[in-house]
């Protein structure tokens, strides 16, 4: 019976990881082009591109293939701070948060050129993006969620479309040639004059290329998923990328044949499909890729806060927010989170900025990754003495080093060719992973501090036990506050009040003398200088006339039902109950009183 739910839910989480790899085989074409201004006279270094994408995808399968059956069970970031330190997998835990987040700004950016077939939003591109992110993040954020069965139809649908795209192309293209694409391009001139100046084109445009390479490493592991199904198989990664690496290279084909510009607003399938299908068929096409980038956007968010919970989980952040009452912190973080991306997306000149940042964190993590691996594998050697678990550790220490050397070739060769957009990659990981480093000594110090070193101190028993009652008004939550006190056999106890206003306070007196109660009410202040200081004076001298007791302090805490109730009769804490939480030898105790709504009766 327990087997089932969680099945289902693998299920559903593998959906929409499945979104996420349609919107690849869209996205990733784009990426690519964007380093080319002319791809028909640069074929040659498309296929360049191509072909060291497809490497370096085959090297990711391989190595988070073989990750997932040497250690199933242990997530990535907990493999990194075990054999390398702390602060390494607090590093690689800010990768893949870092990577969900650039998903987000590629799923709305893949909205705002679905976008660009429209009139209404020609050249607010920009304004798209900051203004969607923020949006996208609101049913996360409120706790709402959104159902997870939207992702497979949505998936299907932005498979469909591509496939249409590309498979009406090729029978035209066996027909006798396809059309001319005659696509706009951004910022008109001066972005073809920036394509043509670039430098390095071969080597920006196979960094583009390596985005499916990142995404395979990002979705291979899951998140926050039962012990068994912790990271995807090698049957699903590759039912998942094969189909997208094929789409991916008839698309960059295609383009190369018709001349898609390398700087055009929209994808290059949306951009085949004006040429193909006409304008009717190019808008429906981009309506169905707006879908497919909101739901791509959405996938990435509702991983956010799983991430923080599992990371919770492994002592990364702080343990509360691991449990189930945590989830306001983890939605504000989320929140936050979206804000910063709104602001990113607005530094972003392209998708290729975009996949760049994306490509820089996905392999800083892979690299981590393969170098515990390698680490993990030289603890084998020295602590086995199996000669077949031996000669596997050996094989894979070598394996998993040499992977960590391409990823830092990979992430140098980077930092040469695009600085700029490897500074932002590195500030943005610093920051989540700053903040972890920040709570993880900050509790670590507290813990230490809260340590028994004396396990005699603190046990002695109190004299006596003093009651305080807060009440202001005779009602059903103080009479209930009031037997509850009394039910404890205190040594005293006693209701006080402040003289707000001379007309409730005189009405307060007469209800507690008609409701005959055995307790004391002691009236405080004056009118003209009525504060809640008061109280916090008057338990204060409490406790100093009796230094070795304890004075418990009694207030009722009224719960509502509905939100409607709610609303006209919200009661919150009594401000001076914070003044008292300062107060030594005095403990504070909510007696709560659950509202629940009279049924009306009709005559």
């Amino acid at each position: 019976m327990s087997r089932e739910p969680s099945t289902r839910a693998a299920a559903r989480s593998g959906f929409a990881d499945l979104t996420i790899v349609v919107a690849c085989a869209v996205i990733a074409p784009q990426i690519v082009l964007r380093a080319v201004a002319a791809p028909r006279q640069n074929a040659g270094t498309v296929a360049v591109a191509a072909l060291a994408g497809l490497a370096a995808l085959v090297l990711a399968f391989g190595g988070s293939t073989w990750i997932g059956r040497l250690a199933p069970r242990r997530r990535s970031h907990q493999l990194v701070r075990d054999n390398i330190g702390p602060g390494m997998g607090v590093v690689a835990a800010a990768g893949r948060f870092l990577c969900y987040v650039l998903l987000v700004v590629l799923g709305v950016g893949l909205v705002a050129s679905g976008l660009t077939v429209f009139p209404f939003a020609d050249g607010r591109a920009r304004l798209v993006l900051v203004c969607l992110i923020p949006l996208l993040a609101l049913p996360v954020v409120v706790g709402r969620g959104v159902d997870s069965r939207i992702y497979a139809p949505v998936a299907a649908l932005g498979a469909t479309a591509l496939l249409a795209v590309l498979a009406v192309g090729l029978v035209r293209e066996l027909a006798g040639g396809l059309p001319a694409v005659h696509a706009r391009v951004v910022g008109s001139a001066a972005a073809v004059r920036l394509g043509e100046g670039m430098q390095w084109r071969s080597v920006e445009a196979s960094i583009g290329a390596l985005f499916p390479a990142g995404l395979l490493v990002l979705l291979a592991e899951r998140v926050l998923v039962p012990h068994g199904g912790r990271r995807h198989g090698p049957a699903w990664l590759a039912r998942a990328f094969v189909p997208t690496v094929a789409a991916i290279v008839l698309t960059l084909y295609f383009s190369v044949s018709v001349g898609v510009p390398g700087w055009a607003p929209d994808v290059p399938s949306l951009s085949m499909a004006s040429a193909l299908f006409g304008e009717t068929g190019q808008r429906i096409v981009a309506v169905v890729y707006v879908l497919l980038g909101c739901a791509t956007a959405l996938s990435a968010y509702a991983r956010l806060p799983q991430l923080l919970r599992e990371l919770a989980y492994d002592g990364i952040l702080p343990r509360r927010l691991a449990s189930r009452d945590a989830l306001k912190p983890r939605l504000a973080i989320v929140g936050l989170t979206a804000v910063l991306a709104a602001v990113l997306s607005s530094m972003l000149l392209s998708t290729q900025a975009g996949a760049t940042i994306f490509v820089v964190s996905a392999f800083v993590h892979f690299a981590l990754t393969c170098l515990a691996m390698s680490m993990r594998s030289l603890g084998v050697l020295k602590e086995s003495l199996d000669r077949d678990e031996r000669k596997h550790a050996r094989a894979a220490r070598w394996v998993f080093l040499a992977l960590a050397a391409l990823s830092l070739a990979i992430l140098a060769v980077t930092l040469v060719v695009e600085p700029w957009w490897v500074l932002i990659a590195v500030v943005g990981l610093a920051i989540p992973a700053v903040l972890m480093l920040f709570f993880r000594r900050g509790m670590g110090r507290v813990v230490r501090s809260l340590a028994v070193t004396d396990l005699s101190r603190g046990r002695r028993l109190p004299t006596r036990v003093h009651g305080v009652v807060l009440a202001d008004v005779v009602d059903d939550p103080t009479l209930r506050t009031l037997s509850y006190a009394r039910s404890l056999r205190l040594s005293s106890l006693t209701a006080v009040t402040v003289d707000y206003d001379p007309a409730r306070t005189r009405r307060l007196r007469e209800d507690w003398r008609a409701a005959a109660l055995p307790v004391d009410l002691t009236v405080l202040g004056t009118p003209q200088a009525a504060t809640r200081g008061h109280i916090v004076d008057f338990v204060h001298s409490l406790h100093e006339e009796h230094p070795e007791d304890v004075v418990t302090v009694f207030y009722p805490r009224l719960l509502v039902a509905g939100v409607w109730e709610g609303y006209f009769l919200r009661r919150s804490l009594p401000k001076v109950v914070a003044d008292l939480r300062h107060e030594r030898g005095v403990i504070l105790a909510e007696v709560p009183y659950l509202y629940e709504a009279p049924e009306e009766t009709h005559d």
